[in-house]
C-alpha cells in the first residue's frame, strides 16, 4: 500500500476546529499590538529609547532590524568587526545535522550584505575582499555540509557587491583566483569570478 492510500484526511470537524483556532492566535496577535501599541505611546521618549537599545542588545535579529530601518551608519571598524559577527552566525553548522536541509540565519546573511555593500560604497575595497573570502571559505563548507545547498542566493547576493567593485582593479585576478580556490564546492559566483580571473575562454 503506498503511502498516499495511507493518508487519511481530516474530518470536518477537525478543520473547523483548526480554523477556529487560526482565527482566536489571530484576534490575540491583533489585540496583543494594540495595547502595545497605546502602551509605548504613552512612554517618555528617552525610555522608550532605552527600551529600543536593549531589546536590540539582547536579539541580533533585532539589531540588524534597527540598524536597517534607521539607516545606521558605523565606522569602518565596527562594520568590519559586525560582517565578522553576522558570518559566523550566518554560516554556523550543525555537527549533527550532516547532509541534511538544515535552517540558516537568514538575517545574518542579509546583514552582511548590507555590511559589505556599505564598505564597498566607503571604498574599503581591502577590508571587503578580505571578509568576502571569508564568506567563501565558511559559507561553501556550510553549503558542503548541507543537503541542497539552500543557502547559495543569499552568500551569491552578498558577494556580488564585492565582485562588481574588484572586478576592474589591478589585484582584482589574483584575489578572484584566491577566491575560486576557496570555494569547496565551486559553484559560488563561478562565472563572475572567472571573468575577473580571467580565465573565461
Amino acid at each position: 500500500m503506498s503511502r498516499s492510500e495511507r493518508y487519511i484526511p481530516p474530518s470536518d470537524e477537525q478543520l473547523a476546529r483548526w480554523r477556529q483556532a487560526a482565527e482566536a492566535a489571530k484576534r490575540c496577535d491583533d489585540e496583543r499590538e494594540v495595547l502595545l501599541r497605546a502602551a509605548l505611546k504613552k512612554m517618555k521618549k528617552a525610555d522608550l529609547v532605552e527600551l529600543t537599545l536593549r531589546m536590540a542588545r539582547e536579539s541580533k535579529a533585532t539589531e540588524w532590524l534597527l540598524e536597517r530601518e534607521i539607516g545606521l551608519d558605523k565606522p569602518v571598524d565596527v562594520l568590519v568587526h559586525d560582517i565578522e559577527v553576522a558570518i559566523e552566525r550566518a554560516t554556523q553548522v550543525d555537527e549533527q545535522q550532516l547532509n541534511y536541509n538544515f535552517e540558516y540565519d537568514g538575517d545574518a546573511y542579509e546583514a552582511v550584505q548590507r555590511g559589505l555593500s556599505q564598505l564597498v560604497q566607503k571604498g574599503k575595497l581591502e577590508e571587503a575582499k578580505a571578509l568576502a573570502l571569508k564568506l567563501v571559505q565558511k559559507g561553501s563548507y556550510q553549503m558542503e555540509c548541507s543537503d541542497e545547498g539552500l543557502m547559495q542566493e543569499e552568500i551569491e547576493l552578498c558577494l556580488r557587491p564585492v565582485i562588481s567593485a574588484v572586478a576592474d582593479s589591478a589585484d582584482g585576478p589574483e584575489w578572484a583566483r584566491n577566491m575560486l580556490r576557496s570555494d569547496r564546492i565551486g559553484v559560488l559566483c563561478y562565472r563572475e569570478l572567472t571573468a575577473v580571473a580571467g580565465l573565461r575562454k
